[in-house]
């Protein structure tokens, strides 16, 4: 390797080297700048070049584990070394620990990341499902690192802050040519760090089945352990446990029926969809109290910077979704709408004729809304509320000696509401409080007989009906301590009510009902030993 340098200081030729060789080096910025060289040599490696420039500065050169220092020779001798002193009798104070706040976003849209994984130094975080992170260290600025699915991994060095907005870029991938370039390297993994733990979220999962009207069941089936005995969607599986036992919340709000009565469609429009966790079992005590599986889903923020939409317009169903900023870029409001028409596009007489038939007939609908408003500090205020309505009926009018008729007609109504409230504590505390609702009432009535002409008495009559509406009221409040280098402490009260409500004409003892409180409370603590 070859010196060329004139009058530069010791300083600016490391920096030099640095970038050059990718070396490291230990100086301090006084002793560097105050040194000028010139030299003009070739030697046969680094080692040899740095020691003349540390000869020429009257400094000392020591390589310690790939890190070369520079020392003056004053500080090596032992004439100039302090006297030992007395062990105090008093004890130290303690090391002074500064905050780092803030919230991890994506970088067009501001829409929070939840869930993104972080690399502070030697120990590993993840954000909230809000996106936000809070913990403390000795170190007045951190070399950190941010991941989340779908996006660009971004390498930083932030200074201690309460009120941090990291922003994310999403990595796109066009298939219309081939360019070969350099990229920052982006996370695509979709396992979690526990097992039987997954994500999915509408950057890295876009064009999979049940994007627009179909269930996000769909999304869910591609992988492991979903449906592992049986494709039939009526049998929702997650590793063996069915439909009732697992656990599907959106936004908070539980949903005791996550799909129609056709099993074709589901009730959370997937264009408000942001993120999916999936725990298949075994799951820790802040995920869920359910002996099945988990799917947590959380919607959109919505845009903040621009009026966007999507409207959507398929054979058998037409989906439109809308995001709207207010109060000065300070809030959001979306809303997201879905209804089939099934039967519009039958001609059920030029089908059967004049021929007797079953007339069928399916309608589905549902709105979603979702309101956010933004305050100082990064504090949040989110409302949601999901309602849908589902039904199928179906009529038969047989005339002729007897008349036969038959009359069908089954209905599902599932409706939700939550609110959630998120505050970012001074101290570097991050809390949530959380009401939530769900109310969900399946019903059926099915009536059919038999009828003479003229004045021949009916001769058979026959009434089905029955219903079970059933109710969740939810009270959740949850404070994450500011997470340290080896521990990450949170506790967490809650007050779950379920109520449910039996009513059958088939059934002569009348109406059945029950309620159920429950009360909850947590303290997890993540310690990291090494």
């Amino acid at each position: 390797m070859e010196l060329n340098c004139a009058e530069q200081s010791l300083h600016e030729i490391l920096l030099q080297l640095n970038e050059k060789y990718d070396i490291q080096f230990s100086i301090d910025a006084s002793v560097s700048k105050a040194c000028n060289l010139t030299i003009k040599q070739e030697f046969k490696n680094i080692s040899l070049a740095l020691e003349t420039l540390a000869k020429q500065c009257d400094l000392e050169l020591a390589n310690i584990a790939d890190v070369y220092t520079f020392r003056s020779k004053k500080t090596l001798s032992s004439k100039t070394l302090p006297r030992k002193k007395k062990k105090e009798t008093t004890s130290a104070a303690p090391p002074q620990l500064y905050l780092f706040q803030g919230e991890v976003v994506d970088a067009s849209s501001l829409e929070p990341l939840p869930f993104s994984n972080i690399q502070a130094g030697h120990q590993a975080l993840s954000t909230d499902g809000n996106g936000r992170f809070s913990f403390k260290t000795t170190n007045v600025q951190e070399k950190i690192q941010f991941l989340h699915l779908g996006y660009e991994i971004k390498d930083t060095l932030i200074i201690e802050n309460n009120n941090l907005i990291i922003k994310l870029y999403p990595k796109a991938f066009d298939l219309q040519e081939i360019t070969v370039r350099s990229t920052s390297p982006v996370y695509v993994t979709n396992i979690g760090e526990e097992p039987g733990h997954f994500k999915l979220n509408d950057v890295a999962a876009t064009l999979l089945p049940g994007n627009h009207s179909d269930m996000i069941l769909n999304h869910l089936r591609l992988y492991p352990g979903i449906l592992a005995a049986g494709e039939a969607s009526s049998e929702y599986q997650i590793w063996g446990a069915y439909l009732g036992q697992n656990h599907i919340i959106y936004d908070g709000i539980t949903l005791f029926n996550s799909q129609g009565l056709q099993d074709d469609i589901g009730r959370v429009n997937p264009l408000m969809v942001k993120n999916i966790e999936v725990y298949k079992a075994g799951y820790n005590v802040h995920v869920g109290d359910r002996i099945g599986g988990t799917v947590l889903i959380d919607g959109k923020q919505g845009h903040r910077e621009k009026i966007t939409g999507q409207f959507i317009l398929g054979d058998q169903s037409a989906n439109a979704y809308l995001s709207l900023p207010l109060f000065d870029k300070n809030a959001t409001l979306q809303v997201a709408a879905r209804q089939t028409y099934t039967n519009a596009l039958v001609n059920w007489q030029e089908i059967f004729g004049k021929a007797d038939y079953s007339k069928p007939a399916y309608q589905y609908g549902d709105v979603n809304l979702k309101f956010n408003t933004f305050f100082k500090n990064n504090n949040k205020l989110e409302i949601s509320a999901i309602a849908s309505n589902d039904q199928y009926r179906e009529s038969l009018d047989k005339k002729g000696d007897v008349i036969y008729f038959r009359e069908l007609n089954t209905r599902s109504i599932q409706v939700g509401s939550a609110l959630k409230y998120y505050h970012n504590w001074k101290n570097g505390g991050l809390s949530s409080v959380q009401l939530s609702q769900s109310y969900y009432r399946p019903e059926h009535l099915a009536t059919s007989g038999f009828e003479g002409k003229g004045d021949e008495s009916q001769i058979d009559y026959e009434t089905s009906y029955w219903r079970n509406p059933i109710q969740e009221m939810s009270t959740r409040i949850v404070h994450d301590f500011p997470a340290k280098r080896k521990q990450d402490f949170q506790l967490s009260l809650a007050h779950i009510h379920n109520s449910y409500n039996f009513i059958s004409e088939e059934d002569k003892s009348g109406e059945k009902g029950g309620n159920l409180e429950r009360f909850s409370f947590y303290a997890k603590d993540k310690i990291q030993v090494s």
